[in-house]
């Protein structure tokens, strides 16, 4: 099935964590062209009242990327995983208040050997629970494939696809080109879940860690992603989350439509 309609280009705050909201927003500001960004919503870019203030007299569109530091939705200890939950359903209000796109969900699973059912458990109910909120007020909720480092259940394409099938029609899948390089699996998200994707992370690497490299900069095979868009009959966002070289490759996907 071929995509119903032309996906927007993206370009995701990633490439200015380091350098503050001040600068990502001169950044915005000198690059009106850009239409659609997605906004980093954890540490020195974090959302608040004052700052989605600000955004919206841009009139830009944004999707919102929930925090991903010292995130654990699958925790034994109530303190850490409640906090988890709150912090993003606290980003949900966010992309709310912003009438954002979507938001980007790390949908993070850890547990030691022998203790996988607890843990399982609990993260479905935080899971569930983030999911109904981002519902409730109107927001796409998007996961995104992993790291295996960070989350091996759900940095591979069987992983993913059970659990959307969990979470049901009122999610989607962040797709990350980088992370599924690393694992080794890309070839089968494309091929698999391509139904199931509403926005694609682009960046590059040498398959060995997440570098968030520009398109070229690495050997992930660009040619058979580019062939797989056009079958994703509900992708909507290409976004280039790299941390170099922005700019250039935002251009560069801009190119792909």
């Amino acid at each position: 099935m071929k995509s119903a309609s032309t996906p927007q280009p993206a370009l995701s705050n990633l490439y200015s964590f380091h350098r503050g909201f001040t600068a990502f927003l001169q950044d915005l500001r000198r690059h009106p062209q850009i239409e659609v960004w997605e906004l980093i919503d954890d540490g020195p870019l974090a959302l608040d009242d004052a700052r989605i203030r600000v955004l919206r007299r841009t009139q830009r569109q944004f999707n919102v990327h929930a925090p991903f530091t010292e995130i654990d939705l699958s925790s034994a200890d109530p303190s850490i995983r409640n906090s988890s939950i709150k912090r993003i359903q606290n980003s949900i209000a966010h992309a709310a208040a912003l009438d954002a796109g979507l938001v980007v969900v790390h949908p993070v699973l850890r547990y030691e050997t022998g203790s996988a059912g607890i843990h399982r458990e609990l993260f479905q109910e935080a899971i569930l629970e983030i999911r109904d909120f981002a519902v409730e007020h109107g927001v796409a909720f998007t996961i995104e494939n992993l790291l295996p480092r960070t989350s091996p259940p759900h940095s591979t394409p069987e992983g993913i696809a059970a659990l959307l099938h969990d979470l049901g029609s009122n999610a989607w899948l962040t797709f990350d080109t980088g992370h599924a390089h690393v694992a080794g699996n890309l070839q089968t998200f494309l091929t698999h879940l391509a139904d199931r994707i509403l926005n694609m992370h682009i960046s590059d690497n040498d398959g060995s860690w997440d570098q968030h490299r520009a398109v070229g900069r690495g050997n992930i095979p660009w040619t058979i992603v580019r062939k797989a868009i056009a079958h994703m009959p509900n992708l909507r966002f290409l976004t280039a989350e790299v941390e170099e070289q922005p700019f250039l490759t935002f251009y560069e996907v801009a190119s792909w439509r």
